[in-house]
């Protein structure tokens, strides 16, 4: 993978969700202390947003996409 976005997207259709749904799992599944803090005026988006509550990632999935997330340079 050469972008976070494309990396995204690919575990976003592997866990059939939204990537915006991916990326609040993935924060979520953290830390316990860890809360991200999603903004819209977009009542669409906000439900496409609350999705992310539902869907919890296993272990293995967070360190599988950590070590894909590791190999990307981020500027």
């Amino acid at each position: 993978m050469k972008y976070l976005t494309e990396l995204i997207r690919k575990w976003a259709m592997r866990k059939n969700m939204t990537p915006a749904q991916f990326a609040l799992a993935w924060m979520l599944s953290r830390k316990s202390w860890i809360v991200p803090i999603p903004g819209t005026t977009n009542p669409q988006h906000l439900d496409d947003l609350l999705g992310a509550g539902t869907v919890r990632l296993a272990a293995w999935e967070v360190e599988e996409f950590d070590r894909e997330y590791a190999k990307i340079d981020l500027m």
